[in-house]
């Protein structure tokens, strides 16, 4: 982990603890023999990480940030596509969770997936790939 990482988590740490400055800064000449976290190398980071999990610190695990969901408005965007060009009957959001179902039934997900909110990157592409599949056909035979 970059050491800009290791000094926000431990920014983090010492709000999520209630650290105050005084306590901080007599933390960080205890563990690592600095006065500041910006005069912290990598190994001192990582001391002073351990010490800020022994206080009771623990890592959040991270959450899908917007960002991160790009591929969920790729599929809601080509199934408004193929709504809108005729190439399937009945663009609803209850047609789209039934197609998204149908489409990532298999052997990790027996159910499938309840809604294009909840797919995974792979997921999503096995349903957009399916979306494709479909504008391609009703564009061949609109050509035929």
């Amino acid at each position: 982990m970059s050491r800009n990482a290791d000094l926000a988590k431990i920014h983090i740490a010492r709000k999520d603890l209630g650290l105050t400055e005084g306590d901080y800064r007599a933390l960080l000449a205890r563990v690592a023999g600095v006065a500041s976290a910006a005069q912290l190398g990598p190994d001192g980071c990582k001391a002073v990480l351990a010490e800020l999990k022994k206080l009771g610190f623990r890592v959040r695990p991270k959450i899908d940030a917007p960002g991160d969901r790009a591929h969920v408005g790729k599929v809601m965007k080509l199934w408004r596509e193929a709504a809108e060009s005729g190439a399937i009957r009945d663009g609803s959001d209850a047609a789209l969770r039934a197609f998204v179902r149908r489409q990532t039934k298999g052997p990790d997900s027996p159910e499938g997936v309840a809604a294009a909110q909840f797919l995974t990157p792979k997921q999503a592409t096995r349903v957009i790939e399916g979306l494709k599949a479909i504008m391609a056909r009703h564009w061949r035979k609109r050509r035929a």
